[in-house]
């Protein structure tokens, strides 16, 4: 996942704060140099923390809530400027110095590699609706896709493998 500009949005709810600073996502790499690479994107203390690893990190002032569903976004365009939205609302921008360096490494969901900040390691929590665009998104838009969703996106899970599988074992 090599994006030198991107919006990532989804949908999260916990039954309550995480034990520890869990992972939404990350495609955090290797060290090239003595530099990590990639990004980590993670609940901090009840804030939304965004880490351009080597390059710095941005983190919101509180704002995450057990037991609420919350749609998040955050968005960082050619010029480093990194936005941070929850529910529609931009609670943090912030440039960051330096590229975002990316070495072959895949996208973790609800997951960091190789730190052990795993959802399921701290509590039920739930990500839903995840879309992530090769585009720098607008706050309209972002409220947009809160209030009416991915504009009819999704993959319909009739006739796909899963669900077959499923009704199998039934």
């Amino acid at each position: 996942m090599d994006l030198q500009e991107f919006s990532i949005e989804f949908w999260v709810k916990y039954d309550a704060p995480p034990a520890e600073n869990v992972a939404f996502m990350s495609n955090r790499g290797w060290l090239v140099g003595d530099k990590m690479t990639g990004f980590t994107m993670r609940d901090h203390g009840g804030s939304l923390y965004l880490e351009i690893l080597t390059r710095g990190n941005v983190t919101t002032a509180g704002g995450l809530r057990s037991k609420d569903w919350q749609f998040i976004a955050v968005t960082y365009d050619k010029n480093r400027k990194v936005s941070m939205y929850l529910d529609g609302e931009l609670k943090k921008e912030q440039v960051i110095a330096g590229e975002l360096i990316y070495k072959g490494a895949s996208l973790w969901i609800g997951a960091e590699p190789g730190s052990g900040y795993a959802f399921g390691k701290t509590g039920n929590i739930i990500i839903d609706e995840v879309r992530i665009s090769r585009s720098t998104r607008s706050q309209d838009e972002i409220l947009l896709a809160k209030e009416k969703g991915f504009g009819g996106l999704a993959v319909l899970p009739s006739g796909k493998l899963p669900t077959f599988w499923g009704k199998l074992k039934e």
